[in-house]
């Protein structure tokens, strides 16, 4: 499993580190070179995204980051992920 550090800002204004084994459509979106709308309609439409399948959780649709980056060829242990929230 990689370790992916994200930070957010908490209340305070501090770091405040937070891990994520799947990420948004969006966030897949960003990582694929691709745009925000094309990736829901492929995910929505497939059940997939560049090969990996969807997680739906509700409404909620949430690829698993791992599989994404071995995908891209990024899943080297020291690769750093952080979107833009």
């Amino acid at each position: 499993m990689h370790n992916l550090p994200m930070t957010d800002d908490d209340e305070g204004g501090s770091q405040v580190l937070r891990v994520s084994a799947t990420v948004t459509v969006p966030e897949a979106a960003r990582l694929l070179g691709i745009g925000r709308n094309l990736a829901y309609e492929i995910a929505a439409r497939d059940g997939e995204i560049a090969g990996v399948s969807v997680i739906r959780v509700g409404r909620r649709l949430l690829i698993p980051l791992a599989r994404l980056l071995e995908v891209l060829g990024l899943d080297d242990d020291s690769t750093r992920f952080e979107p833009k929230r």
